[in-house]
């Protein structure tokens, strides 16, 4: 676990990866509890953009193979397993198949191409400040949320704000690519 770097002297209002050139395209994980792969790859995505200016697309299928497959899991443990295990590979090398599978260990080679890192770090929950210099000094943030109301399926884009949102019984695992006003 790394501390941040809160010596931000600037934070803007309003900030949006997407606005700047980071984009990737929507994964799909239908009904197969798959997102917090999805995330953490995506995170890491973005940390490598962030730094390099690459968007190098990343697979999620090996930590979702190995946490509880796509009966749902945990980002926290995804990260450390990517940690611990040399990184994650590009989703050229090692796509999704969406299907519960065994465990493919053997399918991961020392030849495919993959990603490392070398730490992660925690957001103060609920703490916005703390949220857009995560952002802005690190990359995209994934967090979970819960889904369970039914205006979720009409969101759209902007901010979503439901005051019987949950902070327990979190259902799914988004990616937060900016903040600001809406």
């Amino acid at each position: 676990m790394r501390t941040k770097d809160t010596n931000q002297t600037h934070i803007p209002e309003q900030f949006e990866y997407r606005q700047i050139g980071y984009k990737t395209g929507i994964k799909l994980q239908q009904r197969c509890g798959l997102c917090y792969g999805i995330v953490n790859a995506n995170m890491i995505e973005g940390g490598i953009w962030k730094k390099t200016g690459n968007l190098v697309p990343l697979s999620a299928y090996k930590n979702i193979d190995w946490n509880i497959g796509f009966k749902g899991g945990n980002m926290p443990n995804s990260f450390d397993y990517v940690i611990e295990n040399n990184g994650i590979f590009s989703e050229e090398s090692n796509k999704i198949e969406n299907k519960d599978q065994s465990c493919q260990t053997d399918k991961y080679n020392k030849t495919c191409e993959r990603t490392e890192i070398r730490g992660i770090f925690n957001l103060s929950e609920g703490d916005k400040d703390d949220l857009a210099i995560g952002l802005n000094n690190y990359g995209l943030v994934g967090t979970g949320i819960d889904i369970s109301g039914s205006d979720f399926k009409q969101y759209r884009s902007g901010i979503y704000d439901n005051i019987n949102c949950r902070s327990s019984g979190i259902s799914d695992g988004v990616l937060i690519v900016g903040f600001g006003y809406d």
